[in-house]
């Protein structure tokens, strides 16, 4: 198993009901079938011990010490299926987790720009081979699901990628030049692009097995914005999270969150508005007395089965023992 003195932290998004979406399946790696999410619960209770925010939060200074084989669970964004589909199992088996809220999107101000560029492609009434953006032209290829998946690749890397005050009118452009319906917060949206109630929120924390963190207002990528928009962004999330929540929003998962998407700057205004540590998707386990904010987490996508999950811990930095080795080769937990 893991070493003691390091700390695996998974990281999930959605759960759906069925393996199937359709023609969203392709898309939707981040979206768990909950019969695969029920398989990983039934083995980290089995091999490991799921643990609480706080008592990572205390692990990470020392002041506590954490049992072997620890894990913690996230999800990020704040879909409405963590609370429909992920919650009830996460109380069946008694597994703590923490949500990070994208506030705006539980406002309901915009859905998620991720979740309208791919419904805009599924959707697409588009006879152009090319977008102009700017001084970028982007071909579009839609004569296979692999030339799909790849010319939803390139937009969402020039998204991220341009000043993010800029992405809303980007990404209007390319819905427009996509032609076909919008994404919205219709009774017609697809569930799985759903957000939270709020209410859904303050059911989930009554008993104190989810806790809840800021993922920003807009799921901006905080290194490509302005000193203004970062500090706008750190500061109104954790403020809407607690006026909706009794309780303290502590922790900040950084969105996209890989190495590059956030800086010096947001440490600052991390420590100025009052959080105790941040989250990034940087691939790792954890040691205590490591920085806080820059936590790193395991990504869980939508195809591991138990056993794929076992696989996906093998992949990790620190070399799995023989035991471990027999375990993943004998041990099938698909059912």
């Amino acid at each position: 198993y893991m070493r003691q003195i390091e700390l695996g932290v998974l990281m999930y998004h959605g759960v759906r009901l069925f393996v199937s979406a359709g023609e969203y399946s392709p898309y939707l790696a981040a979206h768990i079938p909950v019969r695969f999410f029920e398989e990983h619960l039934r083995f980290l209770k089995r091999y490991y011990v799921p643990v609480s925010l706080k008592d990572v939060l205390a692990w990470q200074k020392g002041s506590a010490r954490l049992p072997k084989n620890a894990c913690l669970l996230t999800f990020d964004d704040g879909y409405e299926s963590v609370y429909t589909l992920g919650y009830p199992l996460l109380a069946r088996y008694d597994v703590p987790a923490t949500v990070f809220l994208t506030t705006g999107f539980l406002d309901k101000e915009k859905p998620l720009w991720s979740d309208r560029l791919t419904f805009s492609l599924v959707n697409t009434k588009a006879e152009t081979h090319k977008i102009s953006l700017g001084l970028r032209e982007i071909k579009l290829n839609f004569s296979s699901l692999r030339r799909s998946l790849r010319t939803r690749s390139r937009l969402a890397a020039f998204l991220k990628h341009a000043p993010q005050e800029e992405r809303e009118q980007w990404l209007s452009m390319i819905e427009k030049a996509l032609g076909g319906e919008k994404l919205s917060f219709s009774p017609s949206m697809p569930e799985f692009f759903r957000p939270l109630l709020w209410e859904d929120v303050r059911a989930m924390s009554r008993d104190g097995l989810v806790t809840f963190g800021a993922h920003t207002c807009n799921h901006l990528i905080l290194s490509r914005c302005q000193d203004e928009t970062i500090a706008y962004e750190i500061a109104l999330s954790k403020k809407r999270i607690q006026e909706e929540l009794p309780l303290p929003c502590e922790v900040l998962a950084y969105p996209n969150g890989e190495q590059g998407d956030f800086d010096k700057r947001a440490f600052f205004c991390l420590e100025q508005c009052g959080y105790k540590a941040a989250f990034s998707a940087q691939t790792g386990f954890n040691k205590p007395f490591a920085s806080l904010w820059e936590i790193k987490r395991i990504a869980v996508s939508a195809r591991l089965r138990g056993r794929g999950l076992l696989a996906r811990l093998a992949l990790m930095p620190d070399p799995w023992t023989d035991f471990k080795r027999q375990l993943l080769a004998k041990e099938d937990f698909c059912g």
